[in-house]
């Protein structure tokens, strides 16, 4: 027989086997179509589709794949083909005797496998090494900072700093309300007639108040005093809103940023566990969960809309 003509006739056995496969095997089960390399060679894929729940062990099956072969004096077994199974236990000269243990897994523990090896991109881990290191299944990566940080207690002091956080609407309210108070003691000032207390305490416009200062001093008509006492007035009431707003914007910032400096130790208001308890104040799960990964002590698989969370043992 010609080269061409062997290439031919396997071309013609492989659109065989194919149809095959789904005669014998009907849905999804692990299996392996067993021919020989001598017959290939002859243009042939004369074989079977061996299903390997049939089978005990890999000896078993290698039996099996033999007794099919009889007819040869010393068949060099050829696996064309495989069907159910990770590919990493396929070989078209051999097949990986750890196959059998993953064959005696359930579904739950195959899929749990699969995911763990995809994970440590260590093919001969084991199903014990990936049962040990599961953590379970989450909505998200914030989901489970949340259920571990239950399950353990909470935040450690030293956590507190960079996990405490508080939402952009609540540190916008809080910074209104310190601004606001501050303001309201200027504004007693300028009703007082302290003018340089309330320049000297913003710093907003003061150049244009010692203008008008000198302006006011050096005056000696009394409706004149009382028009530029007037402008001091506007001016400070202007001053005293620019101020108050710009005040928001950096007390805003700095309880953003760092709410554990802002209120603890810097201003003194809370002690540490009752900042912590404060309505206003939330953890930053995203962060607690983000850090854990980048340590490297946890690992987070997204498989079908879900978070599947391993430790890195």
């Amino acid at each position: 027989m010609s080269f061409l003509e062997q290439v031919s006739k396997i071309k013609q056995a492989d659109s065989f086997l194919q149809k095959a496969k789904k005669l014998v095997l009907g849905k999804s089960e692990a299996a392996v179509y067993v021919g020989t390399y001598g017959k290939y060679n002859e243009g042939s894929i004369k074989g079977k589709w061996l299903k390997l729940d049939d089978y005990s062990d890999y000896d078993d099956f290698i039996k099996a794949a033999l007794e099919l072969h009889k007819d040869e004096e010393d068949p060099e077994l050829m696996f064309q083909d495989f069907e159910g199974f990770p590919k990493r236990y396929y070989g078209e000269s051999s097949l990986d005797k750890d196959l059998w243990d993953w064959l005696a897994l359930d579904e739950d523990d195959r899929e749990l496998l699969e995911v763990y090896i995809d994970e440590v991109n260590d093919e001969k881990a084991t199903i014990e090494q990936a049962r040990e290191a599961f953590q379970g299944k989450y909505k998200s990566e914030e989901d489970w900072a949340a259920h571990i940080l239950d399950e353990t207690g909470g935040l450690s002091e030293e956590q507190m700093a960079s996990y405490l956080m508080i939402s952009d609407m609540d540190a916008h309210l809080l910074a209104q309300d310190v601004a606001s108070s501050r303001a309201d003691d200027l504004r007693y000032d300028l009703e007082k007639e302290r003018y340089d207390d309330v320049f000297n305490a913003i710093d907003v416009n003061k150049e244009l108040y010692e203008a008008l200062q000198e302006k006011l001093d050096a005056e000696e008509d009394e409706d004149k005093k009382d028009a530029i006492k007037k402008e001091i007035v506007q001016l400070a009431e202007k001053s005293i809103e620019e101020w108050e707003n710009e005040e928001t914007r950096e007390v805003e910032n700095q309880i953003k940023h760092d709410p554990v400096g802002y209120f603890v130790e810097n201003q003194g208001i809370y002690v540490l566990d009752d900042l912590a308890k404060a309505d206003f104040v939330q953890i930053n799960y995203e962060a607690y969960a983000r850090d854990a990964r980048l340590s490297g002590d946890v690992s987070f698989v997204r498989k079908d809309g879900e978070v599947w969370v391993f430790y890195n043992l």
